[in-house]
């Protein structure tokens, strides 16, 4: 996953401009109106790392229309902020497997080279060949009515 350091790097400093930028936004809008909650631009850190994060505490929240507009916007922005750490781990894991495949790796779902082929037995259920072995004895009488 060393190969998509570049853009992990580049969505730590997105979020971390995006919490930035969230603080100084929140804190002008909802100064006036919750100065004791929003005192400063560090203080409203806080909200943001909350509402960037989804979790929402709910002990800082605006109250004005502003405040509660930049509020919606960054809580979808945070949403696909989390998301794109995600999408970026998954391409590096397609895109290992891709380079496996093709510098020949054997799948993973593959049978390991040491367990012996499967083949179907007499009733249609598959086994194990085991070549050399005598074969176990099987219970060849009846279980009941109906049974074959």
């Amino acid at each position: 996953f060393w190969s998509k350091k570049e853009e992990l790097l580049m969505t730590l400093a997105l979020g971390a401009f995006a919490l930035i930028l969230a603080s100084t936004l929140i804190f002008f809008a909802e100064n006036e109106a919750q100065p004791e909650v929003f005192s400063s631009i560090p203080a409203a850190f806080w909200w943001a790392i909350t509402t960037l994060t989804t979790v929402g505490y709910g002990d800082a929240f605006p109250v004005t229309v502003g405040g509660k507009i930049f509020g919606g916007i960054f809580q979808v922005f945070g949403v696909l902020l989390l998301a794109l750490p995600t999408g970026i781990l998954a391409s590096a894991f397609v895109q290992e497997m891709e380079d496996a495949r093709r510098d020949g790796v054997p799948r993973t779902d593959a049978p390991p080279p040491h367990l012996p082929p499967l083949r179907t037995n007499h009733r249609g259920h598959l086994e194990r060949a085991t070549p050399g072995l005598a074969a176990k004895p099987r219970f060849t009488g009846s279980f009941g009515p109906g049974d074959p």
